[in-house]
């Protein structure tokens, strides 16, 4: 099948249409199974010789960033809990120890430290989540 693509000034696919134009593109010939690989990955493409080259780097590199943004979004969610929580201490409708006090400032930790200690792409990064005390979890 032919698609056209645009490319980027470092030469990777910046964008791609199956069906009529786009700007400043460029027609190429892509095998049907390489395409359904590359719908979900074009970005990770580079043109090279007027054609399309995996690049590997690239694809575990991207796939890093979404675990992490993964990551990101589900401690936004323990983040709330834990400003709930800390709301209720404040307040006074709960009273905490210092047992307490202490498991949440770790796990606040833990959890800020996930995105940016995640590296490798084997393990799934919700391996890396701290587990949420049960006085916190209360609040989700």
């Amino acid at each position: 099948m032919k698609i056209k693509i645009s490319i980027n000034s470092d030469n990777y696919v910046a964008n791609y249409a199956e069906i009529g134009n786009i700007g400043n593109s460029v027609e190429i010939e892509i095998d049907d199974d390489t395409f359904t690989d590359f719908k979900s990955n074009f970005r990770c493409y580079k043109y090279e010789d007027s054609s399309i080259v995996l690049d590997f780097e690239k694809v575990g590199s991207e796939t890093l960033e979404v675990e992490k943004k993964k990551a990101r979004t589900h401690r936004l969610t323990a983040f709330q809990a834990l400003d709930l929580y800390d709301k209720a201490v404040l307040r006074g409708d709960i009273q905490e120890t210092e047992e307490e006090k202490i498991e949440r400032d770790t796990f606040r930790q833990q959890w800020l430290a996930v995105p940016d200690n995640y590296t490798d792409i084997a393990i799934p990064i919700e391996q890396s989540y701290p587990i949420m005390p049960n006085f916190i979890e209360y609040f989700i």
